[in-house]
């Protein structure tokens, strides 16, 4: 008897996904023929700080007596927060713009205006110092802030100007301010 031997029959799956062969070589941002070997995600701790000069102005006002509104903790720790992604964007790409302080680096602290229109179209102004203190820990902390329009810059430093997830990396030099960048983040 001639027997046929069965057909194997393959099941298509409409919502199959390629293979990906982890193996393989692919282009990265490096070379059109790399390959991965290795992925890990590093933990880093941040502290935010409030300096006593903030509280003062925050709970009795400026020098002159008159109330600081507006620079309640609540406002000003959104804004430190979404700032950490921009801040690393910048100095990652901008080899003049840096952010952290390191021990014993002497000088004068590097200090970063953050910036976003308030409700009335006024601005609110947090200054702010970024300290290394160990691989896994930065220290925030917030110096002062104040909800105007015209805050003074220093010569040569650093803003950075929000509106929502958008940024723009700003800086005071010779009497004006200049655009230096902008970022987009999205999650």
């Amino acid at each position: 008897m001639n027997k046929k031997r069965k057909r194997i029959i393959r099941e298509v799956v409409a919502d199959s996904k390629p293979v990906i062969d982890e193996k393989a070589f692919v282009q990265n941002a490096s070379s059109s023929n790399a390959k991965k070997v290795h992925d890990f995600n590093e933990s880093l701790n941040m502290e935010i700080w409030i300096d006593k000069h903030y509280q003062d102005r925050h709970m009795f006002g400026s020098d002159d007596g008159e109330k600081r509104e507006g620079i309640e903790y609540e406002n000003i720790e959104t804004i430190i927060l979404k700032s950490i992604k921009h801040l690393i964007y910048y100095s990652l790409k901008h080899k003049k713009f840096a952010f952290l302080n390191h021990p014993n680096q002497g000088g004068r602290n590097i200090r970063i205006i953050l910036r976003e229109e308030t409700e009335d179209g006024s601005f609110l102004n947090i200054v702010a110092e970024f300290h290394f203190i160990d691989l896994s820990t930065v220290e925030i902390t917030i110096v002062t802030a104040m909800v105007i329009d015209d805050f003074k810059f220093s010569e040569g430093q650093f803003g950075i100007e929000f509106e929502g997830v958008y940024s723009d990396l700003i800086q005071y030099s010779k009497n004006s301010m200049i655009k230096v960048d902008s970022y987009d983040y999205e999650d």
